[in-house]
């Protein structure tokens, strides 16, 4: 039983690895033709939108995709059908923040760039970029439906479709202008990461099965009470993190131009740190954080049945092989 158990597990980390790692390593030569294109500052003016762009889908996605994630895989251990309730809920309560979220980013992004970012230039890529973050919420909801179903080819087909979108996208439209004789600017990977964004949500939305949304279903309320208990503190602690990382993001450059830096040269040094080393180090995280998105569906759906030995091998063989890897 316990082998049984942890089979999606194993397969699932193994797909979502293999997805992970042809993503990142597409991402890091990305990374260093954005960086040939548009120079070190160039780069350090688009990683200053990373804060930005964390902070909101913390608020819209986060914390619903684990939530959504945990109640189906619940509902599929104590078989109940209508296991696509916690990701209408999900849906119904992320969608609107994450439009409201859409309009204060495009409103307000001049007032972000200048006040917050202290970047004047990032302004009209906060507007290109404030689409995306309706797109990822609903990319998110979707994924925490699927992942509680234990089936990680749809989450992993979704992030190479986006990673592949967003490159692609960047490379046409950096020859289409080079063909014109025109010089891109960096507004153009933002472009590919919100046309990313909406690719990976498509895909998700076509491997849902229409027919099952549509059944009827009860237990609406309590399940979106039941939801919000594990989404509202998810969120704030997602939030909190995100702040403090905003606030070290903004710091740097700052702090480099007060030790003697010029502008120019303290957003270099900031665009090689997060866009080359930062990407490079954590190269590892594929493997552990697939591996932990797929533990809490497989560990829910056991303690729900109260199969807890299952739980308590799942557990220790996870950090043991995590512990060996690391």
């Amino acid at each position: 039983m316990s082998i049984k158990k942890t089979h999606p597990l194993i397969t699932g980390t193994i797909l979502l690895t293999i997805t992970g790692l042809i993503s990142r390593v597409i991402g890091f030569y990305y990374r260093i033709h954005l960086t040939r294109l548009f120079g070190e500052e160039g780069m350090g003016i688009y990683q200053l939108l990373g804060p930005i762009l964390a902070l909101s889908f913390s608020l819209t996605g986060t914390g619903f995709q684990t939530a959504i994630s945990k109640h189906v895989a619940e509902y599929t251990a104590n078989h109940v059908k209508s296991k696509f309730i916690p990701m209408l809920v999900g849906l119904c309560i992320s969608l609107p923040l994450s439009l409201i979220c859409c309009t204060v980013l495009y409103q307000f992004s001049d007032f972000i760039a200048i006040k917050v970012l202290l970047e004047p230039r990032t302004a009209s890529m906060i507007r290109i970029l404030a689409p995306s973050v309706p797109f990822s919420a609903v990319h998110a909801c979707l994924n925490g439906y699927f992942y509680g179903e234990k089936k990680a080819a749809v989450p992993a087909l979704s992030q190479l479709a986006e990673q592949l979108t967003r490159v692609g996208c960047v490379y046409f439209l950096t020859y289409y202008l080079a063909s014109r004789h025109l010089s891109p600017s960096i507004n153009i990977a933002v472009w590919g990461l919100t046309i990313g964004e909406f690719v990976s949500m498509l895909v998700a939305m076509a491997a849902i099965r229409c027919s099952n949304l549509f059944s009827t279903g009860t237990g609406i309320l309590s399940t979106c009470a039941s939801l919000m208990k594990m989404v509202l503190p998810l969120t704030a602690n997602r939030i909190i993190l995100n702040l403090l990382q905003s606030v070290e993001s903004v710091s740097i450059p700052a702090r480099l131009a007060l030790y003697g830096y010029t502008h120019s040269q303290a957003l270099s040094v900031y665009g090689v740190l997060t866009g080359m080393a930062m990407p490079l180090i954590f190269f590892p995280n594929a493997l552990t954080s697939s591996m932990a998105v797929l533990l809490l569906p497989l560990i829910s759906e056991n303690y729900a049945i109260g199969a807890l030995d299952v739980v308590k091998a799942s557990i220790l063989r996870t950090l043991k092989y995590c512990s060996l890897m690391g």
